[in-house]
């Protein structure tokens, strides 16, 4: 089973830890203007997958989670993607 576990780090910082069966298996620092791209772990879920873009700010939702607010590179605008989507390009 994968849990996900995202801690703010201050206004502009946030970590990203996923465990799979208690054990670590990614944990990733995003800061507000890293390059990063979209790659959800769930297979169905296709809306901005491969896309690459610039973080730049985290919001939270009115379910108080917590997402991305990214600059497409491809169509230079702005869209909301969830933190844990986030991969390293």
């Amino acid at each position: 089973m994968l849990i996900t576990d995202v801690k703010r780090l201050g206004s502009n910082k946030v970590r990203v830890v996923q465990y799979r069966n208690g054990h670590v298996e990614k944990m990733l620092t995003i800061s507000e203007g890293d390059e990063l791209v979209v790659q959800p772990d769930n297979p169905l879920k296709k809306k901005h997958r491969g896309r690459t873009c610039k973080v730049v700010r985290f919001e939270k939702t009115y379910e108080s989670r917590l997402q991305a607010i990214v600059l497409f590179h491809d169509t230079k605008r702005q869209g909301k993607v969830d933190i844990e989507d986030l991969a390293t390009v």
